[in-house]
């Protein structure tokens, strides 16, 4: 039996490698498309991000003056969760997908566009 390009064996081989080396030994052997990755590499920046949006729509007066430096840091977590997906799915449409939507979550926080102008502009799109 073989697994994966380095390991060969009988099962029972095997699986006392795995058992007396180390048991996440197999995230090692197996390919990258089986690889998982860990949820709070995607809830983390997703929650910074909310938090910093949130931060932006509804600043309170003192905050006021530091809605540009808020903004700018929530694309600190916004790269992050982009680069996290991209590592997870492999797939440039779904990494557009999500740093699209963030770039457009950050614009109604900011009042740059309103729901209006965006559904008018989804319009003329047609």
């Amino acid at each position: 039996m073989k697994l994966g390009k380095h390991l060969e064996g009988t099962p029972d081989e095997i699986k006392s490698v795995v058992r007396d080396i180390d048991p996440h030994v197999l995230e090692y052997l197996l390919p990258e498309e089986h690889r998982r990755v860990a949820l709070p590499w995607l809830l983390v920046p997703a929650g910074l991000f909310v938090v910093l949006a949130a931060l932006v729509a509804i600043s309170p007066a003192p905050l006021k003056p530091y809605r540009v430096a808020i903004t700018v840091i929530a694309f600190v977590p916004a790269v992050w969760l982009t680069a996290t997906v991209q590592h997870k799915f492999k797939s440039g449409a779904v990494s557009g997908i999500v740093a699209v939507g963030m770039l457009v979550i950050l614009a109604f926080a900011n009042g740059a566009v309103t729901l209006g102008q965006l559904l008018d502009r989804a319009k003329d799109l047609k």
